[in-house]
């Protein structure tokens, strides 16, 4: 098992969305709107089950499981409700990588 540590939100998002948005338009309306999307880093780490930990109590993204950029919010997998020095007590064989070194 891997699990990834982000010092905040920000770094978080960083990691996990593409950094520009895509302009698409509603099907049904016609109306264009700004959408974003995940990044294939962030897609893949999912896929093969990686943890994300964000060591921040008051990380928006721990509580409601959503990034947001910008008005744009899309709901996350793997993060984790802990902080960085419960790690090794809830995960003893984990891989543990410092994303904010």
């Amino acid at each position: 098992m891997k699990i990834i540590i982000f010092k905040n939100d920000d770094d978080f998002e960083a990691f996990c969305l593409k950094p520009d948005y895509d302009l698409m338009k509603d099907e049904e309306t016609g109306m264009p709107y700004y959408n974003t999307a995940f990044n294939d880093l962030y897609l893949d780490e999912v896929k093969n089950g990686t943890l994300f930990c964000i060591d921040d109590q008051n990380s928006n993204i721990r509580k409601r499981n959503s990034v947001t950029k910008g008005v744009v919010s899309k709901r996350v997998e793997n993060v984790i409700d802990l902080d960085r020095d419960d790690l090794p007590y809830a995960y003893k064989n984990a891989e543990i990588v410092d994303w904010t070194e």
